[in-house]
C-alpha cells in the first residue's frame, strides 16, 4: 500500500521564504561568476604571480563597498569584534576574484571560524594588511608564509569568496598603522583604485 505524503504540510511559510532567499542568493552567485569570467581582473595569465617593486592596490578593479571601516551593527557583530564596530572595509566582489600584494612584507596565512580564509601581510615599517574571506589562498603565499618569509609586491595572494562569518562573496581589507587599526581607505592605493 502506497504512502501519500501531501508535500504542502511540510512547506511552511519560513521554509518557503528560507527557499526563495536561497535561489535568489544562488542566482546572484551565478551572475556574479558570469561577471569575473567577463572581466577576469584585467591581468593576463603571465601576469599572476609577477612582482613589482611598487606599493599598488590588493585590487585591479573599482568594486563597491559593501560595508564602511567602523560601522556599528551591533546584531551582526556583538560578541564578535571588539566593541561591535567593524574593523575593516568589505568590497563586494565575484568569487574568484584575484588578491594582490599591495607591498613587499612578510606573509602570513590561516583560516579561522570568523575571518574564513586569510592572508596577512607585514610590512618592515610596521604595516599590516589581512585580507579574509578568502575562496583559496595562492600556493606561493602559502609556502612563504610557512617559513615566515616575504612576498614581494605585485604578487597574488588568493582569490574572494565566502568563506567564514560572511553572508555572499566580498573581500574584508583590515589595515594597521602604529599598532592599531585604522580605515583601509587610509592606503592611498586601495582608495584610488575603489574611486574614493
Amino acid at each position: 500500500m502506497a504512502v501519500d505524503i501531501k508535500t504542502q504540510e511540510f512547506e511552511t511559510p519560513s521554509l518557503k521564504a528560507y527557499l526563495r532567499s536561497a535561489a535568489e542568493q544562488e542566482l546572484t552567485n551565478l551572475k556574479t561568476q558570469m561577471e569575473m569570467r567577463a572581466n577576469r581582473e584585467n591581468y593576463s595569465s603571465s601576469e599572476v604571480n609577477m612582482p613589482n617593486n611598487n606599493e599598488d592596490s590588493p585590487l585591479a578593479s573599482n568594486y563597491r563597498i559593501s560595508q564602511e571601516y567602523g560601522n556599528y551593527n551591533p546584531n551582526l557583530y556583538a560578541g564578535r569584534t571588539a566593541g561591535a564596530r567593524h574593523q575593516g572595509l568589505d568590497v563586494a566582489t565575484p568569487s574568484g576574484t584575484l588578491v594582490k600584494s599591495p607591498f613587499a612584507g612578510i606573509v602570513k596565512t590561516g583560516q579561522s571560524k570568523d575571518f574564513g580564509n586569510f592572508v596577512e601581510i607585514r610590512t618592515q615599517d610596521g604595516r599590516l594588511m589581512r585580507f579574509s574571506h578568502l575562496q583559496s589562498v595562492d600556493d606561493l603565499a602559502k609556502r612563504l608564509g610557512a617559513v615566515g618569509q616575504q612576498i614581494q609586491a605585485g604578487q597574488t595572494l588568493g582569490s574572494t569568496g565566502s568563506t567564514g562569518y560572511s553572508t555572499g562573496p566580498h573581500l574584508d581589507i583590515m589595515y594597521q598603522q602604529g599598532g592599531q587599526w585604522t580605515n583601509p581607505l587610509n592606503y592611498e592605493p586601495l582608495r584610488r583604485t575603489l574611486g574614493r
